[in-house]
């Protein structure tokens, strides 16, 4: 999965995007010490209760930000699409208590890599349905050593 990510940030001219590299390291090393740990919490917290720290709480420390301009701007995409706000809200939600459900019964390494598919078919998703041509063959790479991570980890 690490080598699907780094095709990602790989540069046509040779050589990698040491930035992206460095954004990869930053958000895959603390995301599975996150999965690990949540599976020690569950032992001790039912999974509502940690889900309610791990969204309503932050919520609650952003919205004193929400003012002024982007108050209006909040308000002007609401009246948009709030429906659709509920909807992904909800969807998203479903998601990650059934991903941590998953991962209170079974093992974090088996569960973690099913859920990283959803990084699959977005991208399968995204050239086929959104009919995304940049960098195609870059992105079929990238999927391709992603599943293979993937079925070797599960």
């Amino acid at each position: 999965m690490i080598a699907g990510n780094i095709v990602a940030v790989y540069r046509h001219g040779g050589g990698l995007n040491l930035r992206g590299v460095a954004w990869i390291a930053a958000t895959i090393i603390p995301l599975g010490f996150g999965f690990v740990a949540a599976k020690i919490v569950f032992t001790h917290f039912p999974i509502g209760f940690y889900m309610a720290l791990t969204y309503f709480l932050p919520a609650l420390y952003i919205l004193p930000l929400i003012r002024g301009n982007r108050l209006s701007a909040l308000r002007q995409e609401w009246a948009v699409s709030s429906w659709t706000i509920l909807l992904l809200g909800f969807v998203s939600v479903l998601g990650s208590y059934t991903f941590l459900k998953a991962i209170s019964v079974a093992e974090v390494s088996t569960t973690a890599p099913i859920v990283n598919t959803s990084t699959i078919f977005a991208v399968l998703g995204g050239i086929i349905f959104l009919g995304e041509r940049a960098k195609i063959p870059q992105k079929i790479v990238g999927v391709v050593l992603a599943f293979v991570g993937i079925t070797i980890l599960g």
